[in-house]
């Protein structure tokens, strides 16, 4: 499963070639996202907004993390 940003909305999909990807993480996080994840179904998102839906990368320096990137210099 895979989204993609249209008009604003998260549109679910395949990813960009439509085949299963694969993404390595360290050993030590094994049994931590074993237990993150027990219970959920194999369609379930595994890490999600607040508000339950997909996470999705800021599109402005609005809000919250955008006060924090304005102090820190890495926005205007």
């Amino acid at each position: 499963m895979a989204f993609a940003e249209v008009s604003g909305e998260a549109v679910e999909g395949t990813p960009k070639n439509h085949q299963r990807r694969s993404v390595p993480i360290p050993r030590f996080l094994v049994d931590e996202l074993a237990a993150h994840v027990a219970g959920k179904g194999r369609d379930q998102l595994v890490f999600t907004a607040p508000n339950g839906g997909p996470l999705r990368k800021p599109t402005s320096g609005h809000g919250c993390s955008g006060r924090r990137r304005r102090r820190s210099g890495w926005l205007g």
